[in-house]
C-alpha cells in the first residue's frame, strides 16, 4: 500500500476484479492486520474508490491503471494515469478521492508518454507531446511547463527544455 495522510490506497486484482480495483482503508484498520495477535489480523476494511473493470465497461475503453499523483498534504485530488490496452502512453484525469469521482472540468491530459507534478490545487508541471519538435529520439518529452487550472493545455508556460538527445 501507499500512505496518503491517514489512509492507505491500495491497487488489487484478482479473478474477480481483472482490470482492478483503486481502494484505502484507515491507518488503525491496516495497521491492526499487523499487529500480532490481532482480532481483526484478516480484516482489512477496504472502501473500493474505483473498479476499473466498471470503468473500462462504462467508457467502452480497455483501461490499465497506471498509477496515481496526488497533491499533498490532502491527498483528496489525484491525477490517475489511464493506459489504453498497457501501452506507455497515458491519459492522466483529475479525480476526486472524498467524491470517488473524475473532476467536472479538472485536468485531463491527453494520451500520451507524459509526466506530471502537482505545484498547488490549480497548478501542474506537465511534460508531454506539445508538438514539432518537442520529445526526445526517444520519444519521451524534453520540455517542462507550468500549467494552471483553466488554461489550455497548449498555451502552457515553457520552464525548461532538454536537448532531442537526452533520454
Amino acid at each position: 500500500g501507499q500512505f496518503r495522510g491517514d489512509a492507505v490506497y491500495n491497487f488489487w486484482q484478482d479473478e474477480t476484479n481483472v482490470r482492478g480495483v483503486l481502494r484505502r482503508t484507515s491507518l488503525e484498520s491496516y495497521t491492526a492486520e499487523l499487529t500480532p495477535g490481532s482480532e481483526r489480523r484478516a480484516a482489512i476494511e477496504w472502501e473500493t474508490i474505483l473498479d476499473l473493470d466498471a470503468l473500462a465497461k462504462a467508457e467502452n475503453e480497455n483501461w490499465v491503471y497506471k498509477g496515481s499523483v496526488c497533491l499533498a498534504p490532502a491527498y483528496t485530488r489525484c491525477l490517475l494515469r489511464l493506459s489504453r490496452g498497457g501501452s506507455d502512453a497515458s491519459v492522466y484525469r483529475e479525480f476526486d478521492m472524498t467524491t470517488k469521482a473524475f473532476v467536472d472540468g479538472g485536468f485531463v491530459m491527453p494520451q500520451s508518454k507524459a509526466g506530471v507534478s502537482w505545484v498547488d490545487e490549480n497548478t501542474l508541471l506537465v511534460g508531454t507531446n506539445w508538438g514539432e519538435d518537442t520529445l526526445t529520439s526517444s520519444g519521451y518529452p524534453r520540455q517542462t511547463r507550468l500549467w494552471k487550472r483553466g488554461q489550455a493545455l497548449e498555451n502552457a508556460t515553457l520552464i525548461y527544455e532538454g536537448a532531442e538527445a537526452d533520454v
